[in-house]
């Protein structure tokens, strides 16, 4: 079962502990947890373990989670919990993990963002938010009180947002940790009427893909093409696979094409006074961990890594269109190029 109890993938401790104890938005899992039980079981109502509830409750039930604080009872961890009406104390390996969260880092990130901004917004007229490339202002941002993420899957994470609830920014998020982090720049089929999917070296690709079907279903090998930094048609593709399908050289941002691909935490600091606008009372410089690349620069994506790869994997009901043809069970990425791995040749 899966249980708080037990170890986060990669970590060295519980889930219990990575997603609850001390967080500050351990709230975001008050209501979505269960009793994950094979017998039924009661709940210590006191922290001595002397009294327990005479209601019990079995697998699946839903629970309230009232703190992000753990209660040592009987040498065993336990969650204060509320179970319909009784308050008490489960056991962690009574408590279900949280349901998959696919945006969880960038939920984490803009949170973080969110808290940065409303400390530094004393006035509640907003904040002024500079971002630089290379020891320059790139990119200023007025008025800004918070930020808001998306629905659905857009390129952008969440966009900054100014006292109108106006977006103002669009920002793509990547979680911490190198290339690998990354995931992937885009994910196609051939089948879209877009930008990555129509461009000349996809289709070419997937083209030349058709034949490697067996390498790629039965042997589980990834035939990859390397995209061109010395032409104007391979520069066209990675800017449209790395910050959105509506890139336009310094306009059109949007959820579709993003000011900037954000990587790692997010901090706000004072901006330097040579920096500063004239109609900014104080203004702060965005920064985040491990960097922001900003649209339409891709030398970051030339080494460590990071140099965009488009291949494809075996992966079940995926699929890819040449000419009106289905492919199946093969998902195609651009991606960084560590992630091809060994398995990985060129076609």
């Amino acid at each position: 079962m899966a249980v708080m109890s037990t170890k986060k993938t990669g970590t060295n401790i519980t889930s219990w502990e990575y997603y609850i104890v001390g967080k500050k938005d351990w709230n975001r899992y008050e209501n979505i947890l269960l009793v994950e039980t094979q017998s039924s079981t009661s709940i210590f109502t006191d922290t001595q373990g002397k009294n327990t509830s005479k209601e019990v409750f079995s697998n699946k039930t839903p629970i309230k989670l009232l703190k992000n604080e753990s209660y040592n009872i009987n040498g065993k961890v336990h969650a204060k919990v509320q179970i319909g009406r009784v308050i008490g104390f489960l056991p962690i390996n009574k408590l279900s993990k949280p349901p998959r969260n696919t945006t969880e880092k960038e939920d984490i990130a803009l949170q973080n963002l969110n808290e940065a901004i409303a400390e530094r917004n004393t006035g509640k007229k907003g904040v002024c938010v500079l971002v630089k490339n290379k020891g320059k202002v790139v990119f200023t941002f007025m008025d800004v009180i918070g930020g808001r993420t998306f629905k659905g899957t857009p390129k952008a994470d969440f966009s900054l947002i100014n006292s109108k609830k106006q977006e103002v920014c669009f920002i793509s998020h990547k979680d911490g940790g190198g290339a690998k982090a990354y995931q992937q720049y885009v994910s196609l089929t051939g089948g879209a009427q877009d930008n990555v999917n129509q461009h000349p070296i996809v289709k070419d690709f997937l083209s030349r893909l058709t034949m490697e079907l067996d390498e790629i279903t039965k042997y589980k090998k990834r035939p990859m093409r390397i995209i061109p930094f010395n032409s104007i048609v391979g520069i066209s593709l990675m800017n449209y696979s790395i910050w959105g399908n509506d890139y336009i050289k310094n306009r059109n941002f949007g959820k579709e094409h993003c000011n900037f691909i954000a990587q790692g935490t997010p901090k706000l600091i004072e901006a330097n006074p040579r920096d500063k606008p004239k109609d900014c009372g104080i203004a702060y410089e965005l920064q985040f961990s491990e960097g922001i690349e900003i649209s339409g620069d891709v030398s970051h994506f030339k080494t460590g890594g990071y140099e965009p790869v488009i291949f494809g994997r075996y992966s079940s009901n995926r699929k890819f269109y040449v000419n009106n043809v289905t492919y199946n069970d093969v998902r195609i990425l651009i991606a960084p190029k560590i992630l091809v791995g060994s398995s990985g040749y060129e076609v």
